[in-house]
C-alpha cells in the first residue's frame, strides 16, 4: 500500500503467501499459456518485468543467519527489506512455512540464474538443517510435541535469526522457548508447526540436477 501508513501493513508480505502467490499468477500471465492465453503481448510483458522486480525483492531479502545466507520472514520492511514483526504474536524471525513457498517459487522459474539458484541451495540447506526429527505435532489449548519414531519431519513456524532455535509469540508481544509456555487460545488458535518445507525438499532433487541456466 502506497502512501506507507506505519505499522505491520506497509511490509512487504509473505505471510500466508500473499506476494508469492500473486507472483505465481503474474508468472502464469507472462507465460501466456492456458487461461492465460487471451493476454496480448503487451500486458505479458508487463507481467514478465514484474515478476523479475518480485525475484529480486525476494533474493534482496533472504536472511543471514549465523554468518549463513537461511531464508525469509514473514514480513521484511518495504524500504530496508530487514525482517519486522507482524501481528503481536508474530516476531521479525525465520519463518519456515512462507519460505517453503518462496523456494517453490524461484524453482518453477524457467531460467534460474546464479543467483537464485544461490537463493534456493541456501533454503534446502536451511530446512534440512532446521527440521524436527522423531517427532509429531499435537495441537489444541495443550499443544505439544510428542515423540514418535519414524514420524515425517516438522518445522517450527519461527526460528530465532539470532540462534535458529524456535521461537513462539503471544498477544502480549512476549517470545517464548517453547509452545507449551503461551497463552492456551495462541496455542490452539495458530500453526505453531507444520510440514510445508516438505514439499520444497522433495522437489530439489530433481531440480538441483537439472542442467545450470545461465
Amino acid at each position: 500500500m502506497w502512501p506507507l501508513e506505519g505499522g505491520y501493513h506497509d511490509a512487504v508480505t509473505f505471510n500466508d503467501g500473499a506476494m508469492t502467490q500473486t507472483l505465481e499468477l503474474l508468472h502464469g500471465a507472462a507465460g501466456g499459456a492456458g487461461i492465460f492465453g487471451f493476454l496480448p503481448a503487451g500486458v505479458r510483458r508487463r507481467a514478465t518485468a514484474a515478476v523479475g522486480r518480485g525475484v529480486r525483492c525476494i533474493l534482496a531479502a533472504q536472511i543471514m543467519s549465523r554468518g549463513k545466507l537461511a531464508v525469509w520472514g514473514q514480513q521484511h520492511d518495504v524500504l530496508t527489506l530487514e525482517p519486522v514483526a507482524a501481528r503481536n504474536y508474530e516476531p521479525a524471525a525465520l519463518s519456515s512455512s512462507e519460505s517453503a513457498g518462496l523456494a517453490l517459487l524461484l524453482m518453477h522459474l524457467e531460467h534460474p540464474d546464479a543467483g537464485v539458484r544461490r537463493a534456493v541451495d541456501a533454503a534446502i540447506a536451511w530446512f534440512r538443517d532446521a527440521a524436527i526429527q522423531g517427532h509429531t505435532y499435537v495441537r489444541g489449548p495443550q499443544s505439544h510435541l510428542v515423540p514418535a519414531a519414524g514420524a515425517a519431519w516438522l518445522w517450527a513456524r519461527f526460528y530465532a535469526i539470532d540462534t535458529g532455535r524456535p521461537i513462539f509469540g503471544d498477544r502480549d508481544r512476549s517470545i517464548h522457548d517453547t509452545v507449551e509456555e503461551i497463552s492456551a487460545e495462541r496455542r490452539a488458535g495458530y500453526s505453531w508447526y507444520g510440514t510445508a518445507p516438505q514439499a520444497a525438499l522433495d522437489a530439489y532433487g530433481e531440480w538441483a540436477s537439472g542442467p545450470p541456466k545461465r
